[in-house]
């Protein structure tokens, strides 16, 4: 009897943990920049808010030029993520895990510098401050502010 209990209690667990594909968490070093699909990019006014155009990233070039930028950021967990000015551009990231299921939106808030040798991203949710280079910080400029 108490064989058929631990097995029953075995098989309730695999149906419930196991057979699951749960969605990952909003750390960036758990998303899979791979399945990036879009990026929605927004440049805040001077007073505090967002300007009404929303400027999207879809066709695949960009958003491929936007993965290998990500895929280089240094990052730095646990930080405090205050900076003094408002970001250049706030981009939200979208995320396609399952077609059936919604989007997974991660939202970047980025600042370059003037000379253009580096950028800081931060993604507040999970406090995390990440550098870009200063090649790939030209990439991710010339690709969000150039239009």
């Amino acid at each position: 009897m108490k064989k058929i209990m631990n097995l029953s209690i075995y098989c309730t667990l695999v149906l419930l943990f196991g057979c699951t594909n749960p969605i990952p968490k909003g750390q960036h070093n758990d998303l899979n920049i791979n399945l990036l699909t879009r990026v929605d990019v927004q440049r805040p006014t001077s007073h505090g808010s967002y300007e009404d155009e929303v400027m999207m990233v879809t066709n695949n070039e960009s958003i491929q030029v936007i993965r290998n930028v990500f895929k280089n950021i240094k990052w730095e967990r646990n930080v405090d993520t205050k900076i003094s000015r408002h970001e250049d551009v706030k981009a939200t990231f979208f995320y396609t895990y399952d077609e059936n299921m919604p989007e997974l939106l991660t939202d970047y808030y980025i600042w370059f510098d003037e000379l253009n040798q580096t950028a800081i991203v931060i993604e507040e949710a999970e406090s995390s401050l990440g550098t870009i280079d200063e090649e790939h910080t030209l990439l991710l400029k010339e690709l969000l502010l150039s239009q």
